[in-house]
């Protein structure tokens, strides 16, 4: 963690060699925080809505296309370094967690890293989770339950196309300060990319399509069940 009241030398630019402009604790315990809080609802909503769904149809008989037991560390799956670097070379945190509840394999992934560079601050803090259930059915009960909290909560969800089955996105901007939350259900399971950015994208970059990479790359990582 860096210590965002301690000053430093400037270099023989004149340019401090790190960037000054925000205070990176602060920030960093905001998005954690705000993760936080997206990692109890999200994961209590999903086991309700397969509850739900598990006393209206039935266990059913179809085999999951992915492989719960193979997916281990979702941090391994979901951190892909090719795309947030750009963004935020320096990871500050990693944190891969795993639960089982009422036949409901959850894996979360807490992530988070800033960018070292003199020119601009950057923040990112990425918190993925995939859900596995028993079939399909029940990922897709989930999956809309997921977009009905945030239509009660006044948030508008959009569409995404061309990820997974079916695939919505909130994205909540004030200032430098972003939020996109990617939902996502395909097969058996659901996927919740939460993106948290503070600061000055990279030249040409956007958040929303960085979270949509993100959830594209780690429905392609995900283990799947041999026919």
């Amino acid at each position: 963690m860096i210590d965002s009241d301690k000053s430093e030398e400037p270099r023989a630019d004149g340019k401090p060699s790190t960037y000054q402009g925000r205070h990176r604790g602060a920030d960093l315990f905001r998005q954690l925080t705000s993760v936080g809080w997206v990692l109890a609802v999200v994961a209590l909503l999903l086991a309700g809505g397969a509850t739900v769904l598990y006393w209206s149809s039935g266990n059913g008989d179809e085999a999951p296309a992915v492989d719960a037991g193979e997916i281990g560390d979702l941090c391994e799956l979901s951190v892909n370094a090719e795309l947030l670097t750009p963004w935020a070379d320096t990871e500050q945190a990693r944190n891969p967690e795993e639960s089982s509840k009422d036949e409901v394999r959850t894996f979360n992934c807490t992530y988070s890293a800033e960018y070292t560079g003199d020119d601009a601050y950057r923040l990112v803090t990425l918190f993925s989770t995939v859900q596995v259930y028993e079939d399909s059915a029940k990922a897709r009960a989930a999956h809309a339950g997921v977009l009905d909290f945030e239509a009660s909560k006044g948030f508008t969800t959009e569409n995404v196309s061309g990820i997974g089955e079916k695939a919505a996105v909130v994205t909540v901007a004030e200032g430098e300060e972003t939020q996109v939350r990617l939902h996502i259900q395909t097969a058996n399971v659901t996927l919740s990319i939460n993106l948290f950015f503070t600061g000055v994208p990279p030249e040409g970059g956007d958040v929303r399509q960085l979270a949509e990479d993100l959830g594209a790359g780690l429905i392609d990582a995900l283990p799947r069940v041999a026919n």
